[in-house]
């Protein structure tokens, strides 16, 4: 019974600190710790991993105290006491062995500083701690831990507001968990920090003030894996668009991810025409709805930065207007004329079917003729038959340039009748009156026989994908329209 009494003893020991007051600090009032007894190391949340301190001895197992006291020495290396006597015990870290305990608000408390950092302007750095709130009162309700930069051979003043490198949110937990700060860039070379607890309390009065348990500060410098953004990109995206007055379509560029947001930032710019609203900026795709642009020529530019590294990459997009299909037929004589509507285009190529069948279309093995490649000019067909019907096709092209354009098919049908049932003068015209017109559909309707009367550039892109950068397309609209 005696041994077990012993060892229970020893336990109690080994997890027990007894902290040291100074006369400063009773006379601010300060509440000691006293004797902090650790049943079994309270933990929360705890990362106390740090690959790349910038720190030395970032988890305080070899802070020298001063003979008989825990009050930290000022021959301690690499920590020193700043201000007052922050304290340290060996037995009840949360991480590894040691641990520091300071108190503090606003205005007056303890801090620990080290010299002899290289911290670089313009480097990015990640900082993490380890601590617990200590002592909690009914003025005391929370803690916070403050860091800033200096330059400097020795402490400096208890607290500062500039060259902050982070300061915590409340910690209100008497367990031991890890925090993060939010990533601080240097904005000049330092070579010293200095920490010290914080409240919301600025009087100069140990009854105001808050205790922290501060283990493992770890501050990394944020590295971005910027090799892997090649010399040269390219985007995804149309480089061609047809356009028309209702167009909806909406055009999606992209470039590789490259992940870390914190590393990699995009920004995207369209010159040239409008400047069209861009959906995305900031990330590796945007979008452009195709009705914020007006017919021109575009170009898409991403610029991506890591680090120094800088890439830019431009593709160019036509915006093409889709022209017109639409046409007028008259009469003249025993033949017709057909003439394009305006907005026209740049060329105009024209089928006559004889409509056997009466599908307002081509079938198979009926005849047809055709009248040529026009300018800006329509076309005439003669011998007409009387109470036959016929069925016009009328290919718009509009050649944007950069070998690339935009066409569009209207089919319009009618029947010849003879002139005496229109009650025509001699040499008069009429317009007639079509019995069914319809406009391109998205896959343009070329018969087989059609071809060998188009360009060949035409009708091989009819079929493929605009993702597989078609240069050529239909204007995919549809309309029927029965008279």
């Amino acid at each position: 019974m005696k041994k077990l009494f012993l060892n229970l003893g020893l336990l109690l020991l080994s997890f027990s600190t007894v902290f040291s007051q100074s006369e400063d600090e009773k006379k601010l009032n300060i509440k000691p710790l006293e004797q902090l007894t650790i049943a079994a190391s309270p933990r929360g949340n705890i990362d106390c991993k740090c690959q790349k301190n910038i720190l030395a001895d970032g988890g305080f197992e070899n802070v020298t105290t001063i003979s008989g006291s825990s009050n930290i020495s000022a021959s301690s290396t690499p920590w020193k006491p700043n201000t007052y006597t922050p304290q340290w015990g060996a037995l009840n870290g949360c991480c590894e062995k040691g641990i520091v305990s300071m108190w503090g608000n606003q205005t007056v408390g303890e801090s620990i500083y080290q010299n002899g950092l290289s911290i670089v302007a313009g480097k990015k750095y990640r900082i993490k701690f380890t601590a617990r709130f200590a002592n909690p009162t009914s003025l005391s309700t929370f803690v916070k831990l403050k860091l800033f930069a200096y330059n400097g051979t020795a402490g400096t003043t208890y607290n500062s507001s500039t060259n902050v490198i982070g300061i915590s949110s409340n910690i209100t937990s008497t367990t031991c968990a890890t925090y993060t700060l939010p990533d601080w860039t240097a904005p000049a070379n330092f070579n010293s920090i200095q920490a010290h607890p914080e409240n919301n309390y600025s009087q100069n009065d140990g009854a105001y003030v808050s205790w922290i348990q501060l283990d493992n500060i770890c501050i990394e410098e944020v590295t971005c894996p910027c090799d892997s953004l090649p010399k040269q990109l390219q985007i995804n995206g149309p480089q061609f668009l047809c356009y028309k007055k209702d167009c909806n379509t909406v055009l999606t560029y992209s470039v590789p991810n490259y992940g870390n947001k914190e590393c990699f930032t995009y920004n995207w710019t369209v010159s040239g025409g409008t400047s069209p609203v861009i959906t995305g900026q900031g990330t590796n795709q945007i979008q452009i709805n195709c009705k914020n642009l007006l017919p021109g020529s575009y170009k898409i530019t991403v610029t991506i930065k890591c680090g120094d590294r800088v890439v830019t990459q431009t593709i160019p997009l036509v915006v093409c207007q889709t022209p017109n299909p639409a046409f007028t037929l008259t009469t003249t004589g025993a033949g017709a004329t057909v003439t394009p509507i305006p907005p026209g285009a740049t060329n105009h190529y024209w089928f006559i079917v004889t409509d056997k069948d009466n599908n307002c279309g081509y079938t198979a093995g009926e005849t047809f003729n055709y009248a040529g490649s026009t300018g800006l000019t329509g076309a005439s067909f003669s011998s007409l038959v009387n109470n036959q019907q016929y069925a016009i096709y009328h290919y718009a092209y509009n050649n944007c340039g950069q070998n690339a354009g935009c066409w569009s098919l209207q089919i319009m049908c009618f029947k010849w009748l003879p002139p005496v049932e229109f009650r025509m003068a001699p040499g008069a015209s009429v317009e007639l009156k079509p019995i069914s017109q319809r406009l391109s559909e998205s896959v343009i309707d070329i018969p087989t026989e059609f071809k060998k009367n188009l360009p060949k550039e035409m009708y091989e892109v009819n079929t493929k994908s605009i993702d597989k950068k078609t240069r050529w397309i239909g204007d995919g609209l549809s309309v029927d329209s029965n008279q």
